[in-house]
């Protein structure tokens, strides 16, 4: 097997034969939102044939290039047909392409890599066995196969309480039409933050990606001010809660769980699976998103760094390399 760099003609033509496995991060309409900063790689089996795909991103910080999965994509969208038929040959498959991956990346990579693969890949031993730190990150799962009442009880007593307290004091929640609002609700939360933030990108997922087949938001209002705001989108089977805003001079504690309710009704109407609430390691944020009620999942963030970047990047963040 082998690792070929390809075009996003190749891309979409192996992504729509085999539609059913990627997500909606691997959909060429959301890779489209990036530049030539994102490069699509095919795997070849033996007879040249493609049998899988990935995508990786070169971003830079200080000047420096480095190799990441592209912003607001939770991972590398790994995806790969399995030909083997027994569970532990299915297992040697499995570790010859992340072997692949991992030897690809050695050539490439001259200063350090962060990636993070789906969590339905479980396996990571080929990156820690070529020299790749491994750490466990985590995102929640909530099943939407509960009804609305067993997920309002399986809220945290704060969020339940807030949450209640919010329909009690009149707050009302729409969804939004014009993602304008929503944009100017993110730029404030992430100004009062402290934050960067790419407008040109943003732009790109709200108004050029986003359409009534593969998104919604919701704002949650008191006395038409807009408070919070939840955005999603969404593929056959999940919805990802993506983007939010606050505004912090007219606050209310049940606004932002009022907009993310909003969402996962949304989501359950349109048949989905599963709400994924895109996981953070800042453990306020995740103290946020557990208090919803959802199961902890897994996922690997592979790291390395190559060259003069090895000792400071040890030094520095060791936790990741």
């Amino acid at each position: 097997m082998k690792i070929e760099e390809i075009n996003i003609d190749i891309y979409s033509k192996f992504y729509h034969q085999n539609k059913t496995l990627y997500s909606v991060f691997g959909n060429p309409s959301w890779l489209a939102i990036y530049n030539a900063s994102l490069n699509y790689y095919a795997i070849l089996n033996e007879n040249n044939d493609q049998i899988g795909s990935f995508v990786l991103y070169k971003n830079t910080r200080k000047s420096i290039s480095y190799i990441t999965n592209p912003p607001y994509t939770p991972h590398i969208e790994l995806i790969y047909l399995n030909p083997a038929e027994k569970l532990h040959q299915r297992y040697t498959f499995t570790k010859k392409i992340l072997d692949l991956i991992a030897q690809y990346i050695d050539q490439i990579c001259k200063t350090f890599v962060y990636i993070a693969l789906s969590p339905k890949i479980l396996d990571s031993q080929p990156f820690t066995w070529r020299g790749f730190t491994v750490v466990p990150n985590y995102t929640y799962h909530l099943s939407l196969s509960l009804t609305e009442q067993q997920i309002l009880d399986g809220l945290s007593s704060k969020k339940r309480n807030a949450y209640k307290k919010a329909i009690k004091d009149g707050l009302q929640t729409k969804k939004i039409e014009d993602l304008n609002l929503l944009k100017q609700l993110i730029l404030q939360t992430f100004d009062r933050k402290q934050k960067k933030i790419s407008l040109e990108l943003i732009d790109k997922i709200l108004f050029q990606f986003s359409n009534n087949t593969n998104n919604f938001a919701f704002c949650t209002y008191a006395n038409d001010l807009p408070i919070a705001a939840a955005y999603c989108i969404y593929d056959n089977t999940t919805c990802y809660y993506l983007l939010s805003g606050y505004n912090h001079q007219n606050k209310h504690s049940g606004a932002g769980i009022c907009s993310v309710m909003a969402c996962i009704k949304k989501a359950k109407e349109l048949d989905l699976k599963l709400f994924d609430f895109e996981g953070s390691m800042l453990p306020e944020v995740e103290d946020y998103f557990r208090e919803f009620g959802g199961q902890l999942i897994p996922y690997h963030t592979i790291n390395k760094a190559y060259n003069i970047y090895k000792k400071p990047l040890q030094i520095f963040k060791g936790q990741q390399f």
